[in-house]
């Protein structure tokens, strides 16, 4: 029964991260990549692109 709650209160959580927080995670995660990969003296690229 322990078992069975834990993975149930897992798989909620999983869920809510994924339909809540994702968007904003990979956006925070592509923030952090451009910021730590820029170069002053580089043409600007698109690292990930986004479809909307």
């Amino acid at each position: 029964m322990r078992r069975f709650l834990t993975g149930l209160l897992l798989g909620l959580a999983s869920m809510y991260w994924y339909a809540y927080e994702k968007d904003a995670f990979f956006m925070e995660v592509k923030n952090w990549f451009a910021w730590a990969s820029h170069d002053p003296g580089v043409k600007q690229e698109k690292v990930f692109t986004t479809k909307r």
